[in-house]
């Protein structure tokens, strides 16, 4: 493969990404992803919109509210003990490109009085995480992911 094949696997990773920010992949139509022109025209309504960037600042506050400490933690521990005989690793970067979180809106919202609070109280009460969270779950899996990607 050369320099043809790595520039569209990038165009593939770029398209997939491009796609999940606008929306999820889960949720197209076969007869919508085949009529999609390169372009990518089809954008959402303002109200899909509006929503989506209220659930990507609810998850962002998430992250780091309730899951950035583990997946350090995390990323520690592989790095402590190695993958082949629990040597420490070291010199090694990892980038974490990407973290979804599956939220869902609450069935409740309290009425918040627009002069006390901020947007962003509203918005965290608009959403909340599919699940509760574990980070022991986030923890061994950033260590399994990282141990498998170093062997």
């Amino acid at each position: 493969i050369g320099k043809e094949g790595d520039s569209a696997g990038k165009d593939v990773y770029d398209d997939v990404q491009y796609r999940i920010g606008q929306g999820g992949l889960m949720g197209m139509k076969e007869e919508e992803e085949e009529g999609e022109n390169d372009n990518n025209n089809q954008d959402l309504d303002s109200s899909q919109a509006a929503a989506a960037a209220a659930a990507n600042t609810a998850a962002l506050e998430i992250w780091k509210t309730e899951l950035r400490g583990s997946a350090v933690a995390g990323f520690q521990l592989a790095m402590r003990a190695g993958a082949l005989c629990e040597e420490p690793i070291r010199g090694v970067l990892v980038i974490l490109e990407g973290v979804e979180i599956a939220m869902k809106k609450k069935k409740h919202v309290r009425a918040a009085s627009s002069s006390s609070s901020k947007d962003d109280n509203v918005v965290s009460s608009l959403f909340q995480s599919a699940k509760p969270l574990s980070g022991g779950m986030i923890v061994a899996a950033l260590r399994s992911g990282i141990r498998c990607a170093l062997l």
